[in-house]
């Protein structure tokens, strides 16, 4: 009778054994599992990249090439020269044949004849084309620069006296009958003669 009565009561405490085990693994899995923080991470600097590491490319920029006035002129004279085409026929050259041969291009070749006075009158060897004033009194200063090399071919020493003297004497003559009183405005300075050596390209 006593292992009757003991036999269930073994059943019973296992059977709560399992139970409270279940319901322990129950509680433990809809439990929150709260975990320490750790350290927060250090913060790094970046370092700036180089324009190599991007695999970024830059166009070399293109230079302008200058050329001196000589040059300047040397390709305005082959303008008026002639050429034999494929037929043999002498025929005048062109812009395009010319800037070819010189390795320059049709535009620059185009602006130079623009400013083919302007070329002329600037000093040797420059590379720019100089802005100069243009004469008040053209007409007055043409015939004094025909003197000045008529003066010159004949080997005769020239100086800024002489051409105040002369200049004075040609401004009366061309300018008498239309301007009488014109002469005081051309008072043949020194800013007058320095100008008119940089117009007429005179050294």
């Amino acid at each position: 009778m006593a292992a009757l009565y003991n036999a269930p009561t073994h059943q019973r405490s296992q059977s709560e054994y399992k139970s409270s085990t279940a319901i322990e693994l129950y509680r433990m899995s809809t439990s929150i599992i709260r975990v320490r923080p750790g350290p927060k991470p250090k913060r790094v600097a970046l370092q700036p990249r180089s324009l190599n590491s991007l695999n970024i490319t830059h166009k070399p920029r293109k230079t302008r090439k200058s050329y001196t006035r000589e040059f300047k002129l040397r390709a305005l004279s082959m303008l008026e020269q002639t050429r034999e085409n494929e037929d043999g026929e002498t025929v005048p050259v062109g812009i395009t044949w010319v800037a070819k041969q010189l390795g320059i291009t049709n535009k620059m070749l185009r602006g130079w004849l623009k400013q083919e006075e302007a070329i002329v009158a600037s000093s040797g060897g420059s590379r720019q084309v100089e802005k100069v004033r243009k004469a008040r009194w053209e007409d007055m200063e043409k015939q004094l620069y025909e003197k000045f090399e008529e003066v010159r071919a004949l080997g005769k020493p020239v100086g800024q006296r002489w051409f105040k003297r002369e200049g004075k004497r040609i401004f009366a003559a061309v300018y008498s009958t239309a301007m009488d009183r014109s002469i005081s405005q051309c008072a043949f300075s020194e800013g007058w003669f320095r100008r008119f050596c940089e117009r007429w390209n005179i050294s």
